[in-house]
């Protein structure tokens, strides 16, 4: 007997604890969504839609936290029907932020508010329908439907996310030298995990577990969703000043230059010119170096210049500059007057923006660290 009084006093104390957390999730989701508005660099387009991913999201934690107070199924019914509305909007503004973080000339349009009425729907019939979605049979019946559906669209926005990001990431590639700040991995990752924790949430929904089961489920997707828009905020714009003047293309692969006007003749002259100008000037040292930049300084289109880089020389332009600050970081390892030099100090010297950048990059070319090529007993017979 008192052992089992003794489990109910525990289990009333977690749940206790758990609605606490959930209510202080809801209040910094509310403050956090209040920061991402009032930010007034990088992409303001894309903070305003986190902001209000995050918005209905404290308002979804808000809803279930709440619900632990009702002693009346029909009302904490009513909540879970509330809040299952509501995610409907999760997958589309997830969907709006990564397109607007990741194309230059992204703008929201009417067409846009399609993606939303799945969830307008939902609420009209949770505020039409009445008790009728709360009686037996009936009420179970519809909820799996609907948890289906919410898995569904889920999946199929979070799929549409990885393209986009996949996209995104052959666009920097062909654009930038560095990608540290503006690779979204952690928005890679937060798909990932989303695609892993719906799914389960909607299960432990479907099996109708206890609401202590799924408080723990919004405690940790809060956490992920707090994790992106921490994120959001540090996010710098990646499509700005020089590179929006441009109007970067957004296609990737032979077809971007099925029109271009360049000759072959033409094409072997700029090839000439880019790598003379890459031995004689050393532009890659520079690590903000772009695509629009060295077209600027070479005097060439940076439609052409890409194109030369990529069907010339089978590279990205990440990987075209990395390669000459592969090939610079190597010649000061071995030269004898920079053993005083720390490899840190060689890797800023070469182009680098990071250690860790410098570091990865020098394997990946060479299988070496920096340190181990340094200390290699072979680098006075490498070819450079």
């Amino acid at each position: 007997m008192l052992s089992e009084r003794n489990d109910i006093l525990y289990s009333v104390n977690i749940e206790s604890i758990l609605v606490i957390l959930l209510f202080i999730g809801s209040a910094q989701g509310l403050l956090l969504s209040a920061a991402l508005v009032s930010v007034r660099r990088g992409n303001r387009t894309a903070n305003r839609i986190l902001a209000v991913l995050l918005f209905f999201f404290s308002v979804m934690i808000l809803f279930h936290a709440i619900g632990h107070f009702h002693a009346r199924p029909q009302a904490s019914e009513k909540h879970q029907w509330l809040i299952h509305a509501l995610v409907f909007i999760v997958a589309p503004l997830l969907f709006l932020y990564s397109k607007a973080l990741t194309k230059s000339d992204f703008k929201l349009h009417l067409s846009d508010s399609l993606h939303f009425f799945p969830s307008f729907a939902a609420l009209m019939a949770v505020f039409l329908l009445g008790d009728i979605l709360h009686s037996g049979d009936f009420s179970a019946f519809i909820g799996k439907v609907i948890l289906a559906f919410l898995t569904l669209q889920m999946l199929t926005y979070l799929i549409r996310m990885h393209f986009i990001l996949r996209n995104h990431t052959k666009i920097i590639q062909n654009t930038y030298s560095s990608l540290e700040k503006i690779n979204l991995r952690w928005l890679r990752f937060f798909v990932v995990s989303q695609a892993v924790i719906w799914p389960i949430a909607f299960f432990i929904d479907i099996s109708r577990h206890g609401t202590s089961e799924m408080g723990f489920v919004w405690l940790l997707v809060s956490v992920f969703m707090y994790i992106t828009g921490y994120f959001g905020i540090r996010q710098p714009e990646i499509f700005s000043g020089e590179l929006q003047a441009e109007q970067l293309p957004t296609q990737i692969g032979k077809k971007k230059y099925e029109r271009s006007a360049l000759s072959p003749e033409q094409a072997e002259a700029i090839l000439q010119r880019l790598q003379t100008f890459m031995q004689s000037s050393k532009p890659y040292v520079i690590p903000t170096l772009t695509l629009p930049a060295l077209s600027k300084q070479m005097n060439v289109s940076p439609h052409h210049l890409s194109q030369i880089i990529n069907e010339r020389l089978n590279k990205n332009f990440f990987e075209f500059i990395n390669h000459f600050r592969v090939k610079e970081a190597k010649r000061l390892l071995k030269d004898p007057e920079n053993q005083h030099l720390t490899l840190a100090a060689i890797g800023f010297e070469s182009g680098f923006n990071s250690v860790s950048s410098f570091n990865s990059i020098f394997k990946k070319a060479t299988s070496l660290t920096p340190s181990q090529y340094r200390s290699s007993d072979n680098l006075a017979s490498e070819n450079l």
